[in-house]
Parts: C-alpha cells; sequence; structure tokens
C-alpha cells in the first residue's frame, strides 16, 4: 500500500507538530470547510461525490480513494466548492503518492516474432 498518512511519523519542533504532507492538506481541506459552516454531507450532497470520499480527502487519506483520476478529480472539486487553490496541493498528492513511479513504464515492447500469428492461426485449423 502506499504511503499512508496515518502512517507516517509527526515531527515536533519545540511545541508544535508539523504533520505530514498529505494530512496537512486534508486538515487545510476541513478547515475551509468548517469556516464556511459546512458538514462533510453538504459538500459531498453539493458536489456528488459520496461523504465517505470527502472524508477520507478531509484526513489526507487519499490512498482509500479509488485511484489516480479520483484522487486528483475530487481534490479539485472540493477545492473549487471550497474556493480554495487545488493547483497549490495537486503537485503534493502527485509527489508524495506517485514520486517514486516512472514517468514511463519500462515494460519491454511485446512484439510478437514476424509470423508468430501466422503460425498459431494454421496450427488451430483443421484441413
Amino acid at each position: 500500500m502506499l504511503g499512508s498518512p496515518s502512517g507516517r511519523n509527526v515531527k515536533k519542533e519545540k511545541g508544535k507538530i508539523e504533520l505530514p504532507p498529505l494530512a496537512a492538506i486534508g486538515e487545510t481541506i476541513g478547515e475551509a470547510r468548517k469556516k464556511r459552516g459546512m458538514t462533510t454531507l453538504e459538500v459531498s450532497q453539493t458536489t456528488r461525490i459520496p461523504e465517505r470520499y470527502v472524508q477520507c480527502v478531509e484526513a489526507g487519506d487519499f490512498v482509500s480513494l479509488p485511484g489516480k483520476t479520483f484522487i486528483f478529480g475530487f481534490t479539485r472539486t472540493i477545492c473549487a466548492l471550497l474556493d480554495l487553490d487545488a493547483d497549490e496541493y495537486i503537485p503534493i498528492i502527485r509527489s508524495e503518492l506517485y514520486g517514486s513511479c516512472p514517468r514511463e513504464p519500462s515494460i519491454p515492447d511485446p512484439s510478437p516474432a514476424p509470423g508468430g500469428m501466422l503460425r498459431r492461426m494454421k496450427l488451430g485449423r483443421k484441413s
């Protein structure tokens, strides 16, 4: 499983607690929602994002969302509703969750040997 915010160590600096980046983003989004006087249910109903996923975003638990597209889409949608700049958060989320992944897959080209398909087709025929 990718790094869950709850599985990371919280840093302490002279009485100040510094949250991991994903947890800090979730906390910021949660605080913005509370300032607007909204509940997670109201955010869910307005954005049509299931409430459990709104709660995951606010908890910084992005790995519990269904996939990469949903992580970025839900974050952008919730930020738009709360007048937050999602472009500030998306690169951080991307680097925290997918930073170690290569840009291009290193899977070799599965091109078959010349005539391989033709040979398989001939073997399957009955004369």
